[in-house]
């Protein structure tokens, strides 16, 4: 057998082992049959692997505020498709993916009638799928993120890349001003990233994404150099939505995060809102609020991420 095939025979049956033993338990695989059970995906081409076609995928509740221009972004930076699943919004999130998705052909909705916080299961399959489309590459991400490279798109980055995975610095930052947010808008970013971080994967029918996107189980080589501009928290009223609905569907999933993301929503949401809106004063100055899981090391730095088309262009955080 040639060595490339031989190497190739080797990364399979590790990519195999691996995933065999991340999806070992029985209790996992009840949690997928019910999570695949309760999504809906839409119509999506058939293809084998494109080479250097990148797909990205998200489950989104209640982000009408952010998410197009979410996918705006993710757009520009040269993403190929968009699978995004909405997972029982009453903002008016599930309106506005559908009429994008009618105006756009790179944009596929799902949805997600699940209420459990299985974002592990969940992700996953959007990933599988988009394998199934054609991706070479699978970002996974949430409705508030910016991912960027340094110097070059997104896109760019990943079909220059020979990795399996790369990992991308996670940088937290709120808005400045009232109102809400568009591409004049002004955050307040932490220029030290938080831990952990998020990663992008190469695709594979057998790869495993970690809850939160923050690990995945794919063979091959390890790089880095993606950064993830993460508007957590926009203001008062969504502080308190998104904390008292996360910790809502962590205890419907009955599940515990090693990360500590659960802890955080289940204290968030027993605040009041006057206390909420006392936290939310301090982000926007740039304080660390650990009660919310939000780190402030510093620098914190006036910036305006929805104009970048790389990652920080001017300098600011470095």
């Amino acid at each position: 057998m040639p060595e490339h095939a031989t190497i190739r025979l080797r990364a399979e049956l590790g990519q195999l082992s691996w995933s065999l033993r991340e999806l070992r338990r029985p209790a996992r695989w009840s949690v997928i049959r019910r999570v695949v059970k309760a999504m809906s995906l839409p119509d999506l081409p058939r293809s084998r692997r494109i080479p250097g076609a990148v797909w990205a995928v998200s489950v989104v509740r209640d982000e009408a505020d952010i998410v197009e221009l979410v996918i705006d972004h993710l757009l520009e930076q040269g993403v190929d498709g968009i699978l995004i699943a909405d997972n029982g919004s009453v903002d008016g999130t599930r309106e506005l993916l559908e009429r994008r998705a009618l105006r756009d052909p790179r944009v596929h909705v799902a949805i997600d009638a699940e209420p459990g916080h299985h974002q592990s299961e969940k992700i996953t399959w959007l990933a599988h799928h988009a394998w199934r489309a054609g991706a070479d590459w699978v970002v996974p991400f949430d409705g508030d993120e910016f991912m960027f490279a340094e110097g070059q798109s997104l896109a760019a980055h990943l079909r220059a890349s020979d990795a399996g995975m790369i990992y991308a610095s996670f940088h937290h930052m709120v808005p400045v001003g009232e109102g809400p947010v568009d591409a004049d808008s002004v955050f307040v970013m932490d220029a030290t990233s938080a831990f952990p971080g998020k990663v992008v994967l190469r695709s594979h029918p057998l790869a495993v994404v970690a809850s939160g996107n923050h690990e995945a189980f794919r063979t091959g080589p390890v790089q880095v150099g993606l950064h993830v501009a993460h508007a957590i928290y926009r203001n008062p009223a969504q502080v308190a939505r998104k904390l008292r609905q996360g910790a809502a569907a962590e205890r419907l999933a009955g599940q515990r995060i090693a990360i500590k993301r659960g802890e955080h929503w289940a204290a968030g949401a027993a605040l009041g809102d006057d206390q909420l809106a006392e936290l939310w004063a301090g982000m926007v100055r740039g304080e660390a609020v650990p009660q919310l899981g939000v780190p402030a090391v510093g620098p914190m730095v006036r910036v305006r991420p929805v104009q970048w088309s790389t990652w920080d262009p001017d300098g600011l955080l470095s």
